[in-house]
């Protein structure tokens, strides 16, 4: 029985083979068999599609296709409706794709290699799409992904992208994994709130960001985090701990960081037994304390300004209350609260006082041993 089986896929293999050679405008160089299915995936190589290529009326074999080298600048909505509705998985790579039309039969689409400037499709709200990955293309705004819902691994590395706006994936509520590695990013635009509940591995690596802002984003659920070799002298430790707060893996190589503010990061990623990638080749940090003084002041201020923004919550919990003695009691709470963020809040700038003299005394030692060495 087994043989017979193996023997009817074979002369149905056979049939389908020559059925394509006779149908399809371009051979299948390797075809992929399935359990299920007599053929499971089409393998085209050179493909050569232009305007004034004609179009059959079923340009590609029903099953998921892989299209390597060629050219084909643009993949439009006439090219893409010749694919079959069986086909769920695409990918094309080296083949010069300028434009590309994302139809809504498509699951899975890689289109890495190439030259896309532009994606297009018909309605976000159609899409299907789980996987896309575009990346070592030349898109230049990330923005056209804002509505398509269905994605949960997006690949955007290696093209022209100079700024982004979290806001851009703030609906993508099942993204796991965002790779904007490799590209011209200065900064990411934080106006707002974001939360991308499911996103596990966020990788920013080989930009040019200087100054790295997590104001507003929440990622309760990221696990992998990479921005190594960018221009990023510091990181707010109170950004971090709040909107990373289940990191378990990070990637801060080869930035510029002052020395001080890198012993600061590396403690508090020990203290929360948070993993840390390390490389031969790392940037040496620079020791500069007064820069030291004013990369770190974001950190206290934010940390005072949540405190502060509890008392509003203190306040509404004790309007809340209907019983007197309960709010004045209360009340007292309230009291201490603030008595103790004020407290803090002294401190603070006790110990800025001090430092601030501190360097004072320096520089003018400095410049006494300097005037004594000129005359």
């Amino acid at each position: 029985m087994d043989l017979q089986c193996s023997i009817l896929t074979i002369i149905l293999a056979l049939i389908l083979q020559l059925h394509i050679t006779a149908t399809w405008l371009f051979d299948c160089k390797r075809i992929g068999f399935g359990y299920y299915t007599i053929q499971k995936n089409c393998i085209l190589e050179n493909v050569f599609i232009s305007n004034e290529t004609t179009l059959y009326r079923v340009f590609f074999p029903p099953v998921d296709l892989e299209i390597n080298y060629g050219s084909i600048r643009n993949f439009d909505r006439h090219v893409a409706s010749r694919m079959s509705n069986k086909t769920k998985r695409i990918t094309v790579t080296h083949s010069e794709v300028e434009k590309f039309f994302l139809r809504d039969i498509l699951e899975y689409a890689e289109i890495i290699h190439n030259k896309i400037s532009a994606v297009e499709f018909d309605s976000a709200g159609e899409l299907v799409v789980w996987m896309l990955r575009l990346n070592y293309n030349q898109l230049r705004d990330a923005s056209f992904v804002s509505e398509i819902r269905t994605l949960v691994i997006l690949g955007l590395s290696n093209n022209l992208i100079s700024s982004v706006d979290w806001n851009t994936f703030a609906k993508l509520d099942r993204l796991k994994s965002l790779d904007l590695g490799g590209n011209l990013i200065v900064e990411i635009d934080c106006r707002g709130q974001s939360y991308l509940p499911s996103l596990r591995r966020l990788i920013l690596a080989e930009n040019s960001i200087v100054h790295f802002d997590l104001r507003g984003v929440v990622m309760k659920d990221l696990k992998d985090f990479n921005i190594s070799m960018n221009r990023i002298p510091t990181l707010n430790t109170f950004q971090l701990e709040r909107s990373f707060p289940t990191i378990e893996e990070v990637d801060l190589n080869n930035n510029p960081w002052n020395c001080g503010r890198q012993m600061q990061i590396n403690s508090l990623l020990m203290f929360k037994r948070i993993k840390r990638h390390t490389t031969k080749a790392q940037v040496v940090c620079h020791d500069d304390f007064l820069e030291q003084m004013a990369l770190g002041a974001p950190d206290g201020i934010d940390k005072l300004t949540s405190r502060l923004n509890l008392t509003e919550v203190l306040r509404l919990k004790q309007l809340g209350m209907h019983h007197i003695d309960s709010r004045l009691m209360f009340s007292q709470v309230r009291v201490d609260f603030l008595s103790e963020i004020l407290n803090e809040m002294k401190e603070a700038s006790n110990e800025l006082l001090r430092k601030t003299n501190h360097l004072f005394q320096l520089n003018n030692l400095r410049t006494s041993r300097n005037i004594n060495m000129h005359s």
